[in-house]
């Protein structure tokens, strides 16, 4: 990744339009830059590996990422490795991922991966903190976004686990 430098280059609007930001005042979206970095990545740039640890938070402003996950336990043995795409975000909905870290939940549950290039907005654990810390009102409103992000997530994952558990009895039961 290519490291842009300062966010000034960032218009408010933009920000605003982030899912994430948007019960945010000028100055918060203001606020919120200045914590931030801005990076550019190129197509095929692996942005975050499965695994690995992370305490930063991305915003996708301009681009395509896929989110994908291995689907074997034995990532430390040599083989062939097969990843299931969970989904691809583009820059259209302006969302987020890494969140987690951002959170206490240093590694990472999933690959993101630049399908074509891409910048991004990064913000880090510590740096996040101190916006908190000197507006809980900002920070109640984007761990809002969070939480109900999370919970959109967990949901759709509970109904796939759901449709997987019904596949498999059915499958076991001829």
């Amino acid at each position: 990744m290519q490291e842009l430098g300062t966010t000034s280059t960032v218009q408010p609007e933009v920000l605003a339009e982030v899912y994430l930001l948007r019960d945010l005042t000028p100055g918060q979206l203001a606020a919120f830059a200045a914590a931030c970095r801005l990076v550019t990545c190129e197509a095929q740039e692996l942005i975050i590996r499965e695994g690995s640890t992370g305490d930063e938070m991305y915003i996708l402003l301009h681009g395509e990422v896929q989110v994908s996950r291995k689907l074997t336990m034995l990532a430390e043995l040599e083989h062939d490795e097969i990843s299931k795409t969970l989904m691809t975000m583009t820059s259209k909905e302006k969302p987020f991922f890494g969140e987690m870290g951002l959170l206490g939940q240093k590694e990472r549950t999933a690959s993101v991966i630049a399908r074509m290039d891409c910048r991004l907005l990064i913000i880090g654990q510590k740096d996040f903190e101190k916006l908190c810390e000197d507006d809980p009102k900002m920070g109640v409103a984007i761990l809002k976004r969070i939480a109900l992000t999370a919970g959109e997530r967990l949901l759709k994952t509970n109904k796939d686990v759901m449709k997987l558990t019904t596949a498999l009895c059915l499958a076991l039961e001829d």
